[in-house]
């Protein structure tokens, strides 16, 4: 009996050795450490390891390794646009892209979004060949519906809202929060003149879509411009708690 315990023992010890030794049962968790400014809503940044909230450098660390050109935004003395040489996948597509930056700071001395950083990344600008571009469309389409058409009539131009509205984050506090920031900010303080004013005003900021994505094409390439949007706020008021 002791001869069998002896083997018993044995074989689990074996068998416990063969499981600590399978992918994820290390007890050295070599996995990379994702960045926890993940949100489970909205329209994502469709780089991979790439989310709303990051900063410059986070996002260039994830990016570790392609190169890259960086310049100032023509359009924008308080923004910069990186575009890198090499295309990176998007939407399982090779694309051009081109990572936009807001420098925060230079907007109010506390930031346009309080409690983040100087450096965000603010937007995507993706360009596709026009069969990987049909199809990325499709996706597109897939996921947040058939858009609606360019509102100053300009062809074959789409926009794309989340599907989610600040409202359906569904956080009396953080919805509270978002209020009187667009108020303060936006809106210059202005709550309006009467309650029913006010109340109106309060639905309409809570009825708002979380961020938005944009689709143009002509006969050799697709383009898709995507925006953080009220994701940055929403990321500011999380990360002020």
């Amino acid at each position: 009996m002791i001869k069998n315990a002896k083997s018993k023992l044995l074989l689990l010890c074996v068998v416990m050795v063969c499981i600590l030794s399978l992918p994820g049962c290390t007890t050295e968790n070599k996995t990379v450490k994702q960045p926890e400014k993940v949100s489970e809503y909205g329209i994502p940044a469709p780089i991979e390891g790439i989310s709303w909230g990051m900063t410059r450098d986070e996002a260039l660390k994830v990016l570790d390794g392609k190169k890259y050109t960086a310049k100032e935004d023509p359009d924008s003395a308080s923004s910069e646009r990186i575009t890198f040489e090499e295309p990176l996948k998007a939407f399982g597509k090779d694309a051009k892209v081109i990572m936009e930056i807001i420098h925060n700071k230079k907007y109010y001395e506390d930031g346009w979004y309080p409690n983040l950083d100087a450096e965000l990344v603010f937007g995507f600008e993706l360009e596709f060949s026009k069969e990987d571009g049909e199809a990325v469309h499709e996706q597109i389409k897939s996921l947040y519906g058939e858009g609606t058409a360019d509102p100053f009539g300009l062809p074959d131009n789409y926009w794309y809202y989340s599907k989610e509205k600040i409202k359906d984050l569904k956080n009396e506090e953080l919805e509270k929060a978002f209020v009187d920031l667009i108020v303060k900010r936006d809106r210059e303080s202005d709550t309006g003149s009467t309650e029913e004013e006010r109340i109106a005003i309060e639905e309409e900021i809570l009825s708002r879509s979380l961020n938005s994505l944009n689709i143009a094409w002509n006969e050799d390439h697709y383009i898709v411009r995507i925006f953080a949007g009220h994701m940055l706020d929403i990321e500011s008021l999380k990360a002020g708690k």
